[in-house]
């Protein structure tokens, strides 16, 4: 029997939250290591498993598996979850494209609330002005 896969990330929800849910979909129970510290990261940094020294990582079937992408990938090509047909391959890309977009557009508003309230703002004062 293999041992459950093993995600390591800092405790939040971020670039592993969605290795968590194709995890679940799929059935399978993991177990987290949960950064609580810099230092307990830079333990795993020093240890030498973690490939370009970045997290997500997830100990799965003796890897060592990083960039988030990679990991979706395989855990969907293991557990039948990427598609059979042609069509069930399409639309399983379309939502992980989504998911990508999605979480781009998170950050350009956050980015563009800051910017609309400076310029609502400076509208205002000069609307006042005149």
């Amino acid at each position: 029997m293999s041992r459950k896969p093993k995600p390591h990330y800092f405790n939040g929800r971020g670039r592993m939250e969605t290795v968590r849910w194709l995890l679940a979909a799929a059935g399978v129970e993991f177990e987290e290591q949960l950064f609580e510290t810099r230092e307990e990261f830079e333990e795993l940094v020093q240890g030498g498993n973690l490939m370009y020294e970045q997290v997500p990582m997830v100990d799965i079937d003796g890897m060592h598996m990083v960039e988030t992408r990679a990991i979706l990938r395989y855990i969907a090509a293991k557990h039948n979850l990427y598609g059979r047909i042609l069509q069930e391959q399409a639309w399983s890309k379309q939502c992980f494209l989504c998911r990508r977009e999605l979480r781009l557009l998170g950050s350009l508003a956050a980015i563009c609330s800051g910017v609309l309230d400076r310029v609502t703002e400076n509208s205002f004062k000069l609307l006042l002005l005149k």
